[in-house]
Order: C-alpha cells, then sequence, then structure tokens
C-alpha cells in the first residue's frame, strides 16, 4: 500500500501542476506556465526516476531547469553557461551531484554580489577520469573558509557548518556520496578568491553505462 502511495502522490503532483500550467496559459500568463514546467520538470527528475545513476545529460537538462527559476527570482542578472561536447554527455554519473553545488554557487556567491553574475559548468574528459568544473563570478571566500569548508568535506559527522554556514547538508552528501559510489580517490575539490569567485572540480570516473 505504501509503494502505491507514493506512486500515485508523484503522479498527483504531476497533475495539479499541469492543470495549474494550462490555467495560467488560457489567462495568457506565459511566464506563470513556464516556471510551473520548470518547476515539474525538476520534480520529476529528483522523484520521479529512482536511479543512482544519470546520464549526464540528464543532469544538466535539470540544471537548466532550475536556472529557469533562479532567473526569474533574480530579475535576470544571474546566466548560466554549459560547456560540454555532444559525446560526453552520454555519459553516466551519480545522480543529483551537480545540483547543490549550483545553487550554492547562486545562494553564497552570486546572490550577495552587486550587479551581473553567472554560473559556470565545463566538462572535460581526461585520460583516466572525467573532469566537470562548476565555477561562479561571485563574491568568493577568504583562504580560511575554503580550509574550514575541506575540513567539514572530510569530518565524519553529516552536516558540519563553519561559523558562517557555508558548508550545506547537500554539499557535505554529494562529497560522501561519490566516495562511497565511485572509490576514494574521486570527489571533489574547492578553489575560491574573495572578489573573484568560487569553483569546484569534480573528478568522477567514466561511466559509458547506466
Amino acid at each position: 500500500l505504501n509503494a502505491l502511495k507514493m506512486q500515485i502522490q508523484p503522479h498527483y503532483l504531476y497533475n495539479t501542476l499541469d492543470v495549474i500550467r494550462m490555467t495560467a496559459l488560457e489567462q495568457n500568463d506565459r511566464k506563470t506556465a513556464r516556471l510551473l514546467e520548470s518547476l515539474a520538470h525538476q520534480l520529476r527528475y529528483v522523484i520521479g526516476n529512482q536511479s543512482d545513476r544519470v546520464y549526464l545529460r540528464e543532469e544538466l537538462d535539470a540544471i537548466r531547469e532550475y536556472f529557469v527559476l533562479m532567473q526569474e527570482r533574480y530579475e535576470g542578472r544571474i546566466s548560466l553557461m554549459i560547456d560540454i561536447n555532444d559525446e560526453d554527455q552520454m555519459l553516466v554519473i551519480p545522480k543529483l551531484i551537480l545540483q547543490p553545488v549550483v545553487e550554492n554557487a547562486i545562494r553564497h556567491g552570486l546572490r550577495e554580489k552587486t550587479g551581473n553574475g553567472a554560473v559556470g559548468i565545463h566538462v572535460e574528459r581526461l585520460d583516466d577520469a572525467l573532469e566537470i568544473v562548476v565555477m561562479d563570478d561571485g563574491v568568493g571566500m577568504s583562504e580560511e573558509q575554503v580550509e574550514q569548508i575541506r575540513d567539514a568535506l572530510e569530518n565524519q559527522e553529516i552536516g558540519v557548518v563553519d561559523k558562517e554556514g557555508r558548508i550545506s547538508v547537500g554539499m557535505k552528501n554529494v562529497y560522501d556520496r561519490i566516495r562511497l559510489n565511485c572509490g576514494p580517490e574521486y570527489g571533489f575539490t574547492v578553489q575560491s578568491a574573495p572578489g573573484l569567485g568560487t569553483s569546484v572540480t569534480f573528478r568522477l570516473p567514466v561511466w559509458k553505462e547506466l
């Protein structure tokens, strides 16, 4: 019964969102309709597919939909740039490892910045690994703050935060899942500089099959 309820509840939610979206279109409110469509896409990605692994293309599409909402939230002053070739889009990664990092880039990097800002995602296949760099041109962090984040990621306790709350449960979750599912030689590193921005560099195995 619980399994059936879990199937019905997301289905009900998707249908409800679609009803609201169609109502917005009937009222000629295309902006609201697009935002609802974006939310529905993200929910389907997060709770619709229970697989632990996804094609990189799927993760990037979910981030694009997330940015539809964020660009509206921040009145168009943030942008997203993704650099990846067609072949690498079909590589496989652990699900939901990029979105928390992108969210942190907006919350801690771009939200406090005056003027426009951007998040960039660069994907490159190396000889022995897949490298994904998520970077922003936000306010950045001091070396002390970066060291606190690195220490928190290596700590056994989940959700350890520095005094400014810059390391989230989401980041720690991502780090631990990569290490557990891919091996201790994989994970991500954080670099930052005040006034210049922050970059998070993922090192992942080259997986070609789900």
